[in-house]
């Protein structure tokens, strides 16, 4: 069994991912009357990817989605040396102004974990003394606290094979980070007891994930869109060289998978770069006028537009047609404000009439934005139709 946590990261350009995360996106705060719905639909479509059904709820310490036995999870389980069957869901909605932890899981206090929390700590209530002492250091005693308790092996069981996506230059990326029991703790995961709501919130550290992503951001990702046999050569393929690297404030080495042509020495955060990557570097971070960004989209609206005669029927069920030119032509960016990370974009108000239909061309342009702005500046912003 590995005593390193595994990190590989997925990328998938599949329809229905894509689309079920743009309406993610367009709920930033998951509080839409729709909000669940699209929690789901997001969720069946990683599940046909990976292989799973999700559970399409919130059961108690219970991860998004279960698994099926087939040759990829069998791959993950062999790497873990433990059985794989369950996978937790975390969805980014866009950039945060303040980094922040990952929240795996939230769960009310119970008597036995507050029995077994007072006694790490050795108290006999639950004053502020020793509320203090059970969240100083990112909850360390309140995590082996509760691993005491009958609840223990859920709450690692939802921390096990941990499944982080934001959307990324038009695909949807994944950080894929599996913990073996033996890392459990603090850090990086973190414990905290909140008085007020009387629950526990259990995290992963968001030093530690931006750490991962670091490392293998700019190392070639395993793609996700040709089934599962496809995906479990690749994963095969992406963990027969491994490397350890030290991580900060305590965290024991995790291990990286490296396809063929990167590399990680020992205890440096250096890769070995292409004179592409070099290139791209340059084109990032450079500032345009929302002019420039406004031709830049347009052309990228069009090139996504199947093109047909001025008259007919659709040629697609998920964008609307190129005829004219005129819907294209329309569309212009009228507020990028950089320092806020807002865009605002118009279109001609004659189209909206799709916005509630498959064709609803807000997905199309926004979709085409944040393409085209990650390619600029490797960031993402807030975007919305005025």
């Amino acid at each position: 069994m590995t005593d390193s946590f595994i990190a590989f990261k997925t990328k998938t350009s599949d329809p229905e991912v894509l689309k079920a995360y743009q309406k993610i996106l367009k709920d930033p705060r998951n509080s839409s009357p729709r909000a669940k719905q699209v929690q789901d639909a997001i969720e069946m479509a990683f599940g046909k990817i990976f292989g799973g059904k999700p559970r399409l709820g919130s059961e108690r310490l219970k991860p998004d989605l279960m698994l099926s036995d087939n040759s990829f999870t069998k791959a993950v389980s062999s790497v873990l040396g433990s059985k794989v069957e369950e996978s937790e869901l975390k969805f980014k909605r866009g950039q945060s102004k303040k980094p922040k932890p990952t929240e795996i899981g939230k769960i009310k206090l119970t008597d036995e974990i507050k029995q077994s929390a007072l006694g790490q700590v050795s108290a006999k209530d639950l004053d502020d003394k020793s509320i203090a002492a059970l969240n100083v250091n990112r909850g360390k005693e309140l995590l082996e606290a509760i691993k005491k308790t009958s609840d223990g092996p859920e709450f690692y069981n939802k921390s096990k094979f941990l499944q982080i996506s934001k959307m990324v230059d038009g695909k949807v990326e994944t950080l894929n980070i599996i913990t073996p029991a033996s890392l459990f703790k603090v850090p990086p995961f973190i414990a905290r007891y909140s008085r007020t709501e009387d629950s526990i919130t259990l995290s992963l550290s968001d030093a530690f994930e931006k750490n991962l992503l670091n490392e293998i951001q700019k190392i070639t990702t395993i793609t996700a869109d040709k089934g599962i046999e496809n995906l479990t050569k690749l994963f095969k393929d992406f963990t027969k060289t491994r490397t350890s690297l030290k991580t900060a404030q305590g965290v024991k080495e995790f291990s990286i998978a490296i396809p063929t042509g990167g590399s990680i020495p020992m205890g440096r955060a250096r890769i070995r770069r292409t004179k592409q990557a070099k290139t791209d570097r340059k084109e990032i971070g450079r500032f345009i006028s929302k002019e420039q960004l406004s031709v830049l989209v347009r052309q990228r609206v069009t090139n996504k537009m199947p093109k047909g005669p001025r008259r007919g029927p659709p040629l697609s069920d998920q964008v609307l047609t190129f005829r004219t030119g005129r819907f294209a032509k329309s569309v212009n960016v009228v507020s990028l404000n950089y320092k806020s990370s807002i865009i605002r974009y118009f279109y001609d108000p004659i189209y909206r009439v799709h916005e509630e239909t498959t064709r609803d061309p807000r997905e199309l342009i926004e979709t085409s934005i944040r393409e085209v702005v990650q390619r600029k500046f490797a960031r993402q912003f807030a975007i919305t139709r005025i």
